[in-house]
């Protein structure tokens, strides 16, 4: 059984990768799942909702960011369990990255275009 999901796991991951375009936003992608590994105690999942390819990084079961991809930019959030922390609020968010923004479920969302940014961002996760 864990091989399967494994398998499965893998075959989400490439179906997200090859859904990208831009050799700069691959670059973010590969940065994001090599090193999603060294984010204390977070493991990492991916799954498809129709055409929509998200990897989401939880803590037990609940997830504190993913990102989904897209042709051009990995849309990564800030997901709402995050904020229950005191550590971090969403004015540190806004002070750290001013481009992201807020969307209509109330999460934090941040298009990441190159390796420059996405290390901008696990440098910042990280500390979390």
């Amino acid at each position: 059984m864990q091989i399967l999901h494994e398998q499965s796991r893998s075959s989400s991951i490439v179906d997200a990768y090859e859904k990208i375009t831009s050799s700069e936003t691959r670059s973010a992608f590969m940065y994001m799942i090599v090193n999603s590994g060294r984010l204390k105690d977070i493991n990492t999942t991916s799954s498809s909702e129709g055409n929509k390819k998200h990897i989401d990084f939880r803590k037990g079961n609940t997830i504190y960011f993913a990102f989904i991809t897209n042709s051009e930019w990995l849309l990564f959030y800030f997901r709402k369990p995050l904020f229950n922390n005191e550590s971090v609020t969403r004015n540190d968010i806004y002070l750290n990255f001013p481009l992201a923004e807020l969307n209509p479920t109330d999460e934090i969302t941040l298009k990441i275009h190159s390796l420059d940014d996405v290390k901008r961002v696990f440098e910042f996760i990280s500390t979390l």
